[in-house]
């Protein structure tokens, strides 16, 4: 495999990924960006990986009126909350 994107897990994951985000903005929420991680050369050496890994960030849509969005109402691809 010469390129990350041959790899049948991370084609399974990005195939799930952007299932639960299209899933997750007909239900409301609103994408606001991609965060990129671990692409420092001794975290990807450490859990062997040759490329950073990517998630969607998503804004849980307001359900009242007078809550304004801000950062705890965020939302990661792979959070447990």
């Amino acid at each position: 495999m010469t390129n990350a994107w041959d790899d049948p897990r991370i084609a399974r994951g990005m195939q799930k990924q952007l299932a639960d985000r299209r899933a997750r903005i007909a239900a409301g929420e609103k994408p606001i960006g991609w965060k990129v991680g671990l692409g420092a050369k001794p975290a990807m050496e450490r859990l062997n990986i040759t490329m950073p890994v990517v998630g969607q960030l998503l804004l849980h849509a307001a359900r009242d009126a007078r809550i304004v969005p801000g950062v705890r109402h965020l939302w990661l691809s792979g959070s447990t909350s």
